[in-house]
């Protein structure tokens, strides 16, 4: 992998999800990504694109990449989410995904379809999320994943199936739509509410991790798509 000092390199894998994210504005929100890089849930580095979020006012909630190196952000703002799509440093495009005030997180996933999945931690406990198939320009209808308050997202990108950690009633718990709607599938941890990470660790034989932030890490791995966990 890459160094802190080697520049942007090659994506791999799933290398995103797993990141807190620190709320700021300027060098010190860098440095507290810097910081943060080291904790994915995967151990992955974010392959220092993190300093493109300078551009970006906003809250930047969660940002994805394609295979040619386009980046999209999620951003939480006073009005909703937005999605900007960045491409060789520069912000391409700008869209309102989710116009609801008071949102309090977002994730968003490239599925290996091509169609951008954006998850919403939107006002009244609800989980959202919405569908773009034209790189984030337009956005489908609002749809309702789960009832919680803090979601992290993963995707099987040799199945496509999608998965989802929702904190619900004291625990967080798995979801996992095939196909054919949300179900839930464990319970991976009791504990108090807090931001977490999901991902495929391509180092750990493509092992479902689950991580909290804290001091130190704490993180679950699933060796069976999310029926058990295991604290790692």
């Amino acid at each position: 992998g890459a160094g802190r000092g080697s520049g942007v390199s090659a994506l791999d894998g799933q290398y995103l999800t797993g990141s807190p994210w620190a709320i700021g504005s300027g060098p010190h929100r860098v440095h507290a990504f810097e910081k943060e890089t080291t904790s994915l849930a995967a151990r992955n580095r974010w392959r220092r694109r993190v300093v493109w979020l300078d551009l970006i006012d906003g809250m930047a909630a969660d940002m994805c990449a394609s295979p040619v190196g386009w980046i999209w952000a999620a951003v939480v703002r006073e009005t909703g989410v937005d999605v900007i799509r960045l491409i060789s440093q520069e912000v391409q495009h700008e869209s309102a995904a989710h116009t609801e005030a008071e949102c309090t997180d977002a994730r968003i996933q490239l599925l290996p379809s091509g169609i951008l999945w954006l998850a919403i931690a939107a006002p009244g406990d609800q989980i959202r999320e919405r569908l773009s198939a034209d790189q984030g320009t337009t956005w489908s209808e609002a749809e309702l994943m789960a009832t919680g308050t803090q979601v992290a997202t993963a995707v099987d990108g040799q199945t496509g199936i999608r998965y989802a950690a929702v904190w619900r009633a004291g625990s967080h718990r798995l979801m996992v739509d095939q196909g054919s709607g949300w179900t839930e599938r464990a319970v991976i941890v009791a504990g108090d509410e807090e931001r977490g990470g999901l991902e495929f660790s391509p180092q750990r034989d493509r092992m479902l991790v689950f991580c909290l932030s804290g001091d130190p890490l704490r993180q679950w791995g699933s060796t069976d798509f999310g029926v058990t966990w295991t604290e790692l």
